[in-house]
């Protein structure tokens, strides 16, 4: 089990991460995010003990990017250095939305997106940028911008089960 905590001016984060299923308990005194952080973590077959407080800001800018981060860095440090498949991809659809991401777990930080919520856009940016990881994920066919959020948190939590799979080597040619 990997833990961190990220203290920060505006606030505290505390994660115990294991990139295998197990209890999933999230608390960070924002809903939205406590929903799609289950929905990560469920779905990428996670143990998840995630503890987040602080930013009394309306919109919860500082909360969900403090979260993006921590979360980011417990996972890259939950990777160790664990042979691992390395690429994965998924297609999701949620009701009128469809979703298609990728990532590569090869220490190179990118995102490319054209998520709708500036806020959850940020939050997936800074989380791949933090691990450090490629991460694309494209909304193929928008709608209920909750949908179009909750199937990008799916995509992702799908494209890390499939690259965190155990492999003979890591696949690099350098």
């Amino acid at each position: 089990m990997t833990r961190l905590e990220r203290r920060t001016m505006e606030t505290l984060v505390v994660i115990e991460l294991a990139l295998e299923p197990g209890k999933i308990e999230v608390k960070t005194e924002y809903g939205m995010l406590d929903h799609f952080l289950n929905t990560l973590a469920k779905h990428a077959g996670w143990t998840l003990i995630f503890r987040a407080e602080g930013d009394r800001t309306e919109d919860k800018h500082h909360l969900t990017e403090d979260v993006a981060i921590a979360l980011g860095q417990a996972f890259g440090k939950a990777l160790g250095e664990r042979k691992l498949a390395r690429f994965g991809h998924a297609l999701v659809p949620m009701d009128e939305v469809l979703v298609r991401g990728a990532v590569d777990l090869a220490d190179r930080a990118f995102f490319s997106s054209n998520m709708a919520d500036p806020l959850f856009h940020h939050f997936m940016r800074s989380f791949a940028f933090a691990v450090p990881m490629t991460l694309h994920l494209d909304v193929l066919k928008q709608g209920e911008p909750h949908h179009e959020t909750e199937a990008c948190f799916k995509t992702l939590a799908l494209c890390l089960k499939q690259a965190t799979r155990p492999a003979e080597e890591f696949p690099t040619v350098k």
